[in-house]
């Protein structure tokens, strides 16, 4: 078996990286141990926060292109593949609480200012009228980036990659990477247990996995774990997503509010646990108390994959001129998936751009 590109990973980036390279024409295998969007793309919130939730005027830019790119990407989807994506456009608002997070969400909002995004500050009466859900909070300040949305991570992988299949891309569920064969400093291909799949190239999206298979490149990624919690309300609880510096919540329209979320360095382990289920669920009734008669209907944790200085790592691999990688996203990957699978097949056609220079992972070399 032979394929022009191996994409190793089914998360929102590899299945988002297969269907553009798809798209270019070339021939591409993915494949996922498990099925798409079973990981951490699946577990994630969803939060397209180009500016609320980054910390990087780089991180900024590169997600409101990809915000501009979702906004025609599920009609396709939907069009193509006849699939449904929860998908929201009516932005974010961001919670401040005191003087000092007041000042940092002054930061946020400058940032938006240096990179062309929308930033509103909200008084009082406005947001009761916005989001009656919320308490009162007499030194609350509040901030809207209209420009921001959110997605459901599982549906969207499931449509990315059912896309990549129509347009004729070969998908392996259910099959795990044994080894990648390098050799003479070149990859050619890489072994499951049916065999071996010989290729031109590989691209590493694997996520908190990246750098994990044995022959193939130690890519300095960790997992950081995310827990959540999901309630259940009768219609949707927020219509916005609201974001303070310790929870966030994202209502889906079939009534389910995720809470969120823990950033723990413990590995690959996934359990969610009663401190971090608590503090979630604490932090999220002291902004929402109403939020408290609601079910509980389900928890989870997922792993996000954080490069050593935070920003994504996308590009060739240092010393091996045809291993891709994608990887390093942090809570970033289904914001800035569809930006990520335009620069990896763009530097496979040879193009690159000042954004893509950023996050060339040879800066780790430097």
């Amino acid at each position: 078996m032979r394929h022009e590109i191996v994409v190793i990973g089914g998360g929102v980036i590899g299945v988002a990286v297969a269907r553009a390279l798809r798209m270019r024409g070339r021939n591409v295998c993915l494949v996922e141990r498990d099925r798409p969007g079973s990981e951490s793309s699946g577990a994630a919130a969803g939060i397209l926060g180009a500016v609320s939730e980054t910390d990087s005027d780089a991180v900024a830019v590169l997600g409101l292109r990809s915000v501009q790119f979702y906004r025609t990407l599920v009609d396709e989807l939907r069009r193509d593949t006849g699939r449904e994506i929860d998908y929201w456009k009516e932005g974010t608002l961001r919670l401040a609480h005191g003087e000092q997070e007041t000042a940092r969400l002054q930061v946020r909002v400058e940032r938006a200012g240096r990179v062309g995004a929308g930033a509103d500050w909200i008084d009082a009466d406005r947001l009761a009228r916005m989001e009656p859900g919320l308490g009162a909070d007499e030194e609350r300040r509040a901030v809207l980036f209209p420009d921001e949305g959110r997605v459901e991570g599982a549906a969207l992988c499931e449509a990315l990659a059912a896309d990549f299949v129509g347009r004729g891309g070969t998908l392996l569920s259910g099959t795990e990477i044994r080894r990648v064969a390098i050799e003479g400093g070149v990859a050619t291909g890489v072994e499951v247990e049916s065999g071996a799949i010989a290729c031109d190239a590989v691209v590493d999206a694997a996520g908190a996995w990246s750098g994990q298979f044995h022959g193939g490149p130690d890519i300095p990624v960790e997992p950081l774990r995310g827990q959540m919690v999901c309630l259940r309300a009768q219609r949707p609880f927020f219509r916005h997503t609201v974001y303070t510096e310790s929870v966030y919540a994202a209502a889906r329209r079939d009534g389910r509010l995720l809470l969120g979320s823990t950033r723990e360095s413990v590995g690959y382990r996934k359990e969610v646990t009663c401190g971090g289920a608590g503090a979630i669920l604490r932090r999220a009734f002291a902004i929402a108390p109403g939020a408290r008669g609601l079910a509980v209907s389900g928890w989870w944790s997922g792993l996000r994959p954080l490069s050593v200085d935070g920003l994504p790592l996308v590009g060739f691999w240092p010393g091996l001129p045809n291993y891709m990688v994608a990887t390093g996203h942090g809570r970033n990957g289904l914001l800035l998936a569809p930006v990520t699978a335009e620069i990896v097949a763009d530097l496979f056609d040879g193009r690159t751009s000042p954004e893509a220079e950023a996050l060339d992972p040879a800066r780790l070399a430097l």
